[in-house]
């Protein structure tokens, strides 16, 4: 069935579907087409419920609708046969609207997240749901929990049974509280999944019987499964060799020829291979002798496994031949490593005292949690979710509120229906409950479902998403309403060659089959719409060792992307926000504007941690630690020598005492050091007078910048700086004062971000980009091992159709453990879930696709092949280049040398700023001070960028442009704080960008028809050691003539000619200009051979003024 069939089948509003959308496939507009399809079916639109997962979706869909609905009101015409389906779609629900008298807005249309609906089913139930009115939902939960821990730990002098069990619980983990907290904040987050599974303690033997009867039945079924999958003959000749090879290690253990410790013995002679429970020891037995410790096949026996070289190479010969097959069938090796997997069909005793301890606590923590909510006036997600059930009620007894929505929800779509979780499944189930038999009964108007998903998408394992119930849903309906199930195939986004790779590689690396039960979930295979470009679309390329040989070479390819395609799109992807690292600073060397969030944590940012070392002192005077921090760091720029003989007086002596005696020359301390010094104590002691007299941001910030912090924060951290006092603002409103661990707690978890109007370069992880498009992709650090899976004190899985196994992390490893066995299924479904994050990653592209690696080449190079998911993805791939070290194109600008101290080169005394009073509460960072100086350096920085961008345009505007516009407010709004008027300014220079456009010497300068222009340009410059930027540098074609500009935003001062004016500012500029010559002239002799010339000139855009500079 053709996806245009499907898509005009799907809008039977009489019917529900499943369609399974794979990446590009248009689902948002099928999910738009099927609302304003339901619209003239119902009496009001809300009766259309629309299910989303994040804001982000919920907005678009919106917009899709909206947007539809006006194109028609408007007469529009369509283009083509899908906006022509719209069209007609929209118009007659514009006049089922008309006819009903609707009103229609943005606002009219049932379309939530689904967080929104469970937050809308507590406001209607606010008693039942245990919320009441007037809470917040919080993301900042981790506090909360771990409140709700140390508060669980006073019942540890109880002397009831739960009190009891806490205290084994601690035993249990050697009475490590702090692990043990861990362990417990983390289970809080599922608490939902959990709570329900729990109570085994009310009735220990019953819970005990019905956990081993499934424990019973899942080992017969995998056995049985396994006696299916497997080819018969195979199995039988396998099970001869092993029954001899057992025998033979018996005479050979009694003959002492084997080690008795170093193999293990069946205690029945026959290794009987049934499905029942009972022969696992003999499954288990097998699997070890064929497989190695980590699951490989076995390349060679010895006579631990039953053969003695020489004696019994015939038997070993055809043993290993028999191995060999499972290399070429996975199904075989995967049903086997699974047997290995199993546990003992006998309950643990241990493990089961785990579960019953467990079932005593965890109640007891989450009502504690509940009680920490009340108090704070806060709840956290899984609550707000928990409590949206228990509003709606149980099957048996509704609330009035699902009554009432029975009658307000007719049809429900949910969008990226594989990222449900068991809650919100349930959620979705209680909303249609009834459902099925109301169909029945009126067959004149169905109520329906139509979930939209793809399998090969769902990558939100750790928020708990469950791909099986999609699948579930798939095959057996929702709440009894049957889906008719519909694939899509068509991929609107990606060329051919794109689709081509990934059906390839991926149909390798996934298996034949889909089995939900490990998350493995069947290939969705696409066709290209888009025609196929030249050249690989897609590659993988491994480096040795070293990540900034993977970081030069992906900034390569993107400088050249840029140069060559001005207008493409480019992300960066990556599991972890820490391999994203190397690629930003990389880029960031050659001034690469690049877009992220939550990229670097503030503990890396320099002017964060020094605003935190000077918060920590202004807390606790005492923290002599912080102090040294605050005198080392930039602002103040103290030498380790001059800190080495200061450091002993600030533990004898008082910081005033310290500060009178410098002026007698202490001992040990440079002249530079003293003058330094004088001016640190006298704004910290100003600042210690100011103890308790301003608000808390405006001490800290008038102390920071008495200190100079303001002077020597780099342009692209000061948005940094203003998270920090943003934070410290919020801190005060909720009346915590200066309390250093909360900010102690930001300061090392949180993440700053990397923002820029124009930017083409966006850096996120690979789940952040779901979702997304770019011209071209790339996808780095993919050979880092990912977070190894945590040890939780509980694991479980229930099916449906077999029970519940549930088990407690065990206090030794013995193997054969339940908890193992949850913990293989665990493992199974996050290989499968990485596997898919790829997938997701390189269908993000829509023209190539570059997967890069650094891998260890410490014993080969290419690596060996392992069982690594980087290993198994390079081995199914068509081609994979391995880089030596020699063979990494580098830039032109060498390795970057050793940082020094960054400081200001001569100290300036700031004792008096002007004060900031307690009226300021709401004063942001960089209000009033040193004015002057700051917004110069701020100007010229943002008008620097806006001759930039002009220089990109191939065709000058005789205006301002609206993308240059929107990048000066931008970066006008990232440097200042809220204080400056922002929009004054912002008229000044679009004045400036005007006047610049409208002399014909700024549009000679800016104009794109010049050979190997560049505008920012860093060089290296030998001489000096050090790098430089060219503001706008390029080669006149007519006389073969490079010129090198510098743009200068000062002003002649008052009574100053303008002949006099220019000639001081060559004569300032002069040295400059000269090392820019040098640095241009080495790189024409490398680059461009046939340049006669080379000038430069300074350029004034605010004042019109070109200066040629002689020299």
């Amino acid at each position: 069935m053709s996806d245009e069939h499907i898509r005009r089948e799907v809008l039977d509003t009489a019917k529900s579907f499943c369609i399974t959308a794979p990446a590009g496939s248009g689902k948002t507009s099928l999910l738009t087409q099927r609302i304003l399809a339901l619209l003239p079916t119902v009496e009001r639109p809300e009766q259309v419920l629309a299910i989303t997962f994040t804001r982000k979706a919920s907005a678009e869909m919106r917009s899709r609708v909206v947007e539809a609905l006006q194109l028609a009101r408007e007469g529009c015409e369509p283009k083509d046969d899908h906006e022509e389906r719209t069209y007609r779609l929209a118009l007659s629900a514009l006049r089922h609207a008309e006819l009903l008298g609707w009103s229609l807005s943005a606002e009219s249309f049932n379309i939530r997240t689904i967080d929104g609906l469970s937050a809308q089913l507590n406001r209607a139930m606010p008693i039942i749901s245990g919320l009441g009115g007037g809470v917040t939902v919080t993301d900042d939960v981790v506090p909360l929990y771990e409140q709700a821990t140390n508060e669980l730990y006073e019942l540890l002098g109880d002397t009831s049974e739960r009190g009891d069990a806490l205290r084994q619980l601690l035993l249990s983990m050697d009475n490590n509280w702090q692990r043990c907290s861990e362990l417990l904040v983390t289970l809080l987050g599922r608490r939902a999944d959990w709570i329900k599974e729990l109570g085994q303690h009310e009735n220990p033997d019953r819970a005990a019987g019905q956990l081993s009867v499934t424990l019973e039945r899942v080992i017969q079924e995998r056995l049985s499964e396994a006696l299916k999958v497997v080819d018969t003959g195979w199995l039988c000749d396998v099970q001869k060799q092993a029954q001899s090879a057992h025998q033979r290690l018996i005479r050979y253990v009694q003959g002492s020829i084997v080690d008795a410790s170093k193999v293990t013995l069946l205690d029945d002679d026959d290794v009987s291979l049934t499905s029942n429970a009972s022969d696992i020891a003999n499954w288990q037995w097998l699997v070890r002798w064929l497989l190695t410790a980590d699951n490989a096949p076995r390349k060679r026996l010895d006579k631990n496994g039953g053969f003695q070289p020489k004696i019994d190479q015939d038997a070993k010969d055809q043993v290993l031949g028999l191995i060999g097959e499972l290399e070429h069938q996975p199904n075989w090796h995967r049903a086997l490593i699974e047997i290995a997997a199993l546990p003992r069909p006998d309950l643990d005793d241990g493990e089961w005292q785990g579960v019953l301890r467990l079932s005593r606590v965890l109640p007891v923590l989450a009502a504690q949690l509940l009680t920490v909510f009340r108090a704070r006036g806060v709840v956290d997600h899984a609550h707000v979710a928990m409590a949206a059930e228990t509003a709606l009620g149980s099957d048996e007894m509704p609330t009035d509120l699902a009554l009432r929505l029975d009658y307000q929800i007719s049809h429900i779509l949910i969008d990226e229906f594989q990222d449900t979780s068991q809650g919100q499944f349930r959620l979705i189930e209680k909303l249609c409950r009834g459902w099925a038999e109301h169909n029945y009964i009126d067959k004149d108007s169905p109520r329906t479902l139509f979930i939209v998903g793809d399998a090969m998408q769902s990558i939100y394992g750790f928020r708990y998403a469950d791909v099986g119930l999609f699948l579930l849903a798939r095959e057996e309906g929702i709440a009894n309403v049957l889906m008719e199930s519909r694939d899509l195939s068509r991929n609107f986004r990606s060329q051919a060659g794109v689709i081509d790779w990934v059906n390839g590689q991926f149909d390798t690396l996934i298996p034949g089959e889909g089995e939900s039960r490990l998350g493995v979930v069947p290939m969705t295979h696409a066709l290209p719409t888009r025609e196929p470009l030249s050249g690989n679309a897609v590659e993988i390329h491994n480096f040795p060792d070293d990540s900034r040989l993977e970081a030069r070479y992906v900034g390569d390819r993107i400088e050249a992307i840029l140069e060559f395609e001005p207008e493409s799109s480019v992300a960066v992807l990556a599991r972890t926000r820490a391999a994203l690292e190397p690629i930003s600073e990389v880029l960031r060397e050659r001034s690469i504007d690049i877009v992220g969030t939550d990229l670097t944590s503030f503990s890396r940012r320099a002017s964060v941690s020094d605003l935190m070392s000077l918060t920590s002192w202004l807390a606790n005077p005492a923290d002599t630690v912080a102090l040294v921090s605050v005198l080392r760091a930039p602002m103040i720029g103290l030498t380790l020598m001059d800190l080495g003989a200061l450091v002993p007086l600030l533990a004898e002596q008082s910081l005033s005492s310290i500060r009178a005696g410098l002026g007698t020359s202490p001992e040990g301390v440079s002249d530079d050091g003293i003058v330094r010094a004088k001016i640190a104590f006298d704004a910290l002691l100003w600042g210690d007078s100011k103890r308790d007299r301003l608000n808390l941001v405006s001490w800290v910030e008038q102390v920071w910048r008495r200190l100079g912090g303001d002077l020597t924060t780099p342009s692209d951290e000061l948005s940094d700086v203003d998270a920090f006092f943003t934070q410290l603002r919020d801190q005060e409103t909720r009346g915590l004062g200066l309390n250093i661990e909360p900010l102690n707690k930001w300061h090392s978890s949180k993440y700053a971000a990397h923002e820029s109007a124009s930017a083409r370069v966006e850096l996120m992880t690979l789940h952040k980009s779901k979702g997304l498009e770019f011209d071209h992709v790339f996808i780095v650090g993919a050979g880092r091992a990912g977070r190894s899976s945590q040890r939780p004190l509980l694991r479980w899985n229930r099916d449906e159709r077999l029970g519940l196994l549930i088990a407690a992390r065990p206090e030794k490893n013995t193997g054969g453990a339940l908890y193992d066995y949850l913990s293989f299924i665990n493992k199974c479904k996050e290989d499968q879930e990485l596997i898919r994050l790829y997938y997701v990653g390189v269908t993000r592209a829509k023209r190539s696709c570059t997967v890069t690696a650094t891998c260890s080449s410490e014993t080969s190079w290419p690596p060996k092949a392992s069982r690594s998911f980087w290993s198994q993805f390079c081995e199914v791939a068509t081609e994979v280049t391995y880089h030596p070290a020699t063979d990494i194109p580098l830039s032109s600008a060498p390795e970057r040398p050793l940082q020094t101290l960054a400081r200001l080169k001569k100290p300036i005394n700031m004792t008096q700023p002007g004060d900031v009073t307690s009226e300021t509460v709401g004063a942001p960072v960089y209000s009033g001070l040193r004015q002057g100086n700051l917004a110069s350096r701020r100007y010229g920085t943002v008008l620097h960028r806006g001759l930039e961008l002009l220089s990109h345009h191939r065709d000058l505007p005789e205006s301002c442009p609206p993308d240059v516009f929107n990048a000066l407010r931008f970066q006008l709004r990232a440097q200042t704080g809220h204080s400056v008027r922002l929009e004054n300014e912002l008229q000044r220079l679009v004045s400036d960008i005007n006047r610049v456009l409208a002399d014909k010497i700024g549009r000679w300068v800016l104009s794109a028809d010049h050979s190997d222009a560049h505008s920012e340009l860093t060089l290296y410059v030998p001489r000096e050691d050090r790098e430089v930027i060219i503001d706008r540098t390029f080669i006149e074609s007519e006389t073969q003539t490079r010129w090198v500009i510098d743009y200068k935003t000062s002003h002649p001062e008052e009574g100053i000619e303008i002949a006099r004016f220019l000639e001081q500012e060559t004569t300032k500029y002069q040295r400059q200009l000269q090392d820019y010559r040098s640095a241009l002239v080495e790189y024409d002799l490398s680059v461009n051979s046939g340049v006669k010339h080379c000038k430069m000139a300074l350029y004034f855009p605010t004042l019109g003024l070109f200066q040629e500079v002689l020299l």
